[in-house]
């Protein structure tokens, strides 16, 4: 009985010896798979936090994380591969594990923690890319050769700021597959971040450079004149340089310069005024009605400026400009310079109205009454102010008429008002006309006397013919001492 008795209580002893190293080897086993699974959890928790920060300009244009770059799940699952589904229990799933398990953890290899390398295979750069193309951007512009001041110039190409997906899906790339992500364990790290500076080495760049792009003036010279033509208008006449006559005309030295061969131009132009020169012919002069009057009682020669056309024509040419060019002519009245400009009055019998310039703006135009067709006409003709007057009494045969403004043309005609008038224009002067004078209103009238001078021009032109002025008798007219006509 007592040697049972001992035995029971050796028995008991063992039990509780080895319920004891149970109980020990659990805590351990515990104690080994939380610090496996810390590892673990580690490096789950820096593939969930890291992120890559894209910065261009030292602006930051986005934050993404693995998710965002779509190469979290297969990082994940690498980070994941050294460690068994028991190393991937919390503690309280490990806890609930049976003691056989929880004890052989003790005699099972554990992987020893390592740095997080970022799968990048299945790398989505969408989002980044959608987030740069946002930004305004200039495009890159190729070398290319520009015409400019008279000369072929190479203009140098321009880096823009165009993404060029591709390189940046590699960039992208490149930055993720050398990116580490440590070992976290024992640390409270912040997420780890990887940056990507955008820079032009990631822009579109120029197809043509200064080392590429072609450049042969002579040959872009031929290109610009293949089937262009240059007209010179001289007058109502017209004259061409042919595709062919530019050719001649116009050379590009090797550093891309055009020239004109002058004399070979000169040339030309003499042919071209030998054949245009008009001599002692009726002037045109440009009414206010629009219309190009010639004036056949005063004679001009209208010769091409032949200096001024080859300047011009040789500028057109150097900036190869083929539109249509009207040549410089001048005008000349018995050997000198002749124009109707500046501060004059026209007189247009034609549409019955006046109209006068101050340095050649417009400041009146009216209707007016000429001369009546009954052998009472306005003299058509060039004249010059010969008086001015005011508060005259105008008397002739058979009249005598106060008027405020004179102003004599030639002899007894001339420009006054008519206060006796209502009505001015039309045809009235056909059978109501004048006895030779302008009847102009008042209020006109005045604008023209209070602006014009002595000696300066006035023209009268249309329907009345040119009157030999020697044939014209005077007598029995007077305004004061000066002889006019109502």
């Amino acid at each position: 009985m007592k040697k049972r008795t001992i035995t029971l209580i050796v028995l008991l002893a063992i039990l509780v010896i080895l319920a004891a190293l149970v109980c020990i080897g659990l805590v351990k086993s515990a104690e080994a798979h939380d610090a496996v699974y810390a590892d673990y959890d580690a490096a789950v928790s820096a593939v969930e936090g890291a992120a890559l920060t894209v910065i261009e300009n030292g602006s930051t244009v986005g934050t993404y994380s693995l998710a965002d770059l779509g190469v979290r799940d297969a990082t994940l699952a690498a980070a994941s591969a050294p460690y068994s589904a028991v190393d991937r229990m919390d503690a309280d799933a490990f806890a609930h594990c049976s003691i056989k398990t929880r004890l052989e953890y003790l005699r099972a290899a554990r992987p020893e923690p390592q740095p997080v390398e970022i799968v990048a295979d299945g790398l989505d750069a969408s989002e980044v890319l959608s987030d740069l193309h946002a930004k305004r951007r200039t495009p890159s512009t190729d070398a290319h050769v520009e015409f400019k001041d008279g000369a072929y110039q190479i203009v140098p190409e321009t880096q823009g700021s165009e993404i060029d997906d591709e390189a940046v899906t590699a960039a992208l790339l490149a930055t993720l597959s050398a990116e580490a992500l440590p070992d976290l364990r024992g640390t409270s790290a912040e997420p780890q971040t990887a940056a990507l500076v955008i820079d032009e080495t990631l822009y579109i760049k120029p197809e043509i450079t200064m080392d590429t792009v072609e450049y042969d003036p002579l040959a872009l010279l031929a290109a610009d004149l293949s089937g262009q033509t240059l007209d010179v208008h001289i007058g109502e006449q017209a004259r061409g340089l042919s595709e062919t006559a530019l050719s001649q005309l116009l050379s590009a030295s090797a550093d891309g310069k055009l020239s004109v061969d002058s004399d070979a131009l000169s040339a030309i132009i003499d042919k071209w005024a030998e054949d245009c020169d008009q001599h002692y012919v009726d002037y045109i002069f440009s009414a206010y009605s629009g219309k190009k009057v010639p004036i056949s009682f005063l004679k001009v020669d209208y010769t091409v400026d032949r200096p001024a056309l080859l300047e011009a024509l040789s500028a057109q040419l150097l900036a190869l400009d083929f539109s249509d060019l009207n040549s410089p002519i001048n005008c000349t009245r018995n050997g000198e310079e002749f124009s109707i400009s500046g501060t004059y009055v026209e007189v247009d019998i034609d549409n019955q109205t006046m109209t006068m310039y101050k340095d050649s703006k417009c400041i009146v135009h009216t209707s007016v009454v000429t001369g009546a067709l009954d052998g009472h006409q306005t003299p058509t003709g060039f004249y010059h102010v010969e008086n001015k007057d005011t508060d005259c009494w105008l008397s002739g045969p058979d009249y005598l008429v106060f008027v405020k403004y004179w102003v004599g043309i030639y002899g007894p005609y001339g420009l006054h008002d008519s206060s006796w008038r209502e009505n001015y224009g039309s045809d009235y002067y056909v059978n109501g006309g004048s006895h030779g004078c302008v009847n102009t209103p008042e209020s006109a009238m005045k604008t023209i006397f209070d602006n014009i001078n002595v000696g300066d021009p006035v023209l009268v032109f249309g329907k009345n013919q040119w009157y030999d002025t020697s044939k014209f008798d005077f007598t029995g007219f007077s305004i004061h001492s000066v002889c006019c006509i109502l």
